[in-house]
């Protein structure tokens, strides 16, 4: 049976240690009685809106007490996200237009649920409920106590089944409030008119009907960048076959690399795209090796492989393991490289002693793809510690000789300039 590379099997149980990850940040809860308990909240960044919440009130006491919304009627994790319980009508139609139906569908379920807090004032209030199915808009009027779902519907026409129609009457629903409150903005009922069904777009128009008394809970943007650069080793390993038969040749050399993060939640930190430039230098030598078993009449040899590599890769990150100041990434992606090579010299060796060189000869690829996989932790937000494994990846193109690559990598980054 073949042996596990160690380091492979590495790359693919760092992901375990995501059992019983904890993410502790200061708030508070309000229980159902109306006390006030600080302390610290197990804060996930999910994009659908909790059922529970772990609270601490130190964070470390070891034992968490879980809150629901039977049991609290408010909490917030402080400077990211606030919630409050209501009873509230839920919507079940779909939005996705691979799940829609003929007709509107106006079914809903009513339970209590915890809101996220964006926009409160003295004349209304924004919240949204997000879940499996989609999300949805809540508005809270003056000293109402249950907020009203602001209607969005998608459906196919019931006598053509191919006319998707959209209905928009959350728009009627924030135009009667701006009346009501008498903000006589024709600028903003171009904007009511004009608007999306979308948290960025519902806020400035709620802001504008609060005027002076309107307060934001929720960042303006949850998208976030960071920079990086480092450095690290690259153990590049590279045979031959067919036409020419090499036995595996392993080259270690040094890396350098630098890269941005774009962040869906900066919040968290959990999920995000990463873009990286590196370069790095391989050399390889194949001396005085018999090129076909049982052929006597030569040996060959392939001298002093330089490749230059410059890669741009794309990748995915997700962090199985997500603390404030410990975590336990897994990263997918592709990495497009452009090499080029020295004068390198391939040579038949003949018994009778004649020499024959060839230069440059098999031929490399200048541009060519591979899907490395990597692994790591980051701590303390500072530093990223990774290792990474590349696949197999033939880098002669169509030439008879053909080279085939595998690698290896280790390395450590400095985070920075995060916004």
């Amino acid at each position: 049976m073949k042996r596990i590379d160690p380091l492979i099997l590495a790359l693919f149980l760092f992901p375990l240690f995501s059992i019983a990850q904890t993410n502790y940040k200061p708030g508070y809860v309000v229980t159902i009685k109306g006390d006030t308990l600080k302390g610290y909240i197990n804060y996930m960044g999910r994009d659908e809106n909790p059922n529970s919440i772990d609270f601490k009130s130190t964070p470390d006491n070891s034992t968490a007490e879980n809150f629901t919304n039977k049991s609290a009627s408010a909490f917030a994790v402080s400077g990211f996200e606030y919630f409050k319980r209501f009873t509230v009508n839920i919507s079940q139609d779909q939005v996705e237009l691979s799940n829609l139906k003929q007709g509107a569908d106006t079914s809903y379920i009513t339970y209590s649920v915890f809101l996220r807090i964006l926009v409160t004032g003295n004349n209304v209030s924004l919240f949204s409920f997000t879940d499996k199915i989609k999300t949805r808009y809540y508005i809270l009027e003056g000293n109402e106590a249950q907020p009203q779902e602001l209607v969005y519907r998608v459906y196919y026409n019931l006598q053509n089944a191919a006319l998707l129609q959209t209905e928009n009457r959350y728009r009627v629903q924030v135009e009667y409030l701006a009346q009501k409150y008498h903000v006589n903005d024709s600028k903003l009922e171009r904007q009511i008119s004009n608007s999306q069904y979308s948290e960025a777009e519902l806020m400035k128009i709620v802001q504008v009907i609060n005027g002076n008394s309107s307060q934001q809970f929720t960042s303006k943007n949850r998208f976030g960048t960071r920079w990086y650069a480092g450095i690290g080793v690259t153990n590049n390993n590279l045979s031959f076959k067919y036409n020419i038969r090499y036995p595996n040749n392993s080259s270690t050399f040094p890396k350098i690399s630098a890269g941005f993060d774009l962040f869906t939640n900066k919040n968290t930190e959990q999920f995000f795209f990463r873009a990286e430039m590196s370069y790095s230098t391989n050399q390889h030598s194949f001396i005085d090796v018999p090129d076909i078993p049982g052929n006597s009449g030569y040996s060959t040899s392939l001298n002093n492989v330089i490749q230059h590599n410059v890669s741009f890769s794309p990748q995915l990150v997700y962090s199985f393991y997500n603390s404030d100041k410990f975590k336990v990434f897994f990263d997918f992606g592709a990495s497009i490289n452009f090499s080029y090579y020295n004068n390198y010299q391939f040579s038949y060796i003949f018994n009778n002693g004649v020499t024959t060189v060839i230069n440059e000869s098999p031929t490399f690829d200048k541009n060519w793809v591979s899907f490395p996989i990597k692994s790591g932790i980051v701590w303390n937000k500072t530093l990223d510690i990774y290792i990474s494994y590349t696949p197999s990846t033939i880098i002669t193109g169509n030439n008879p000789a053909t080279g085939v690559v595998y690698e290896y990598q280790a390395g450590i980054n400095y985070l920075f300039g995060a916004k």
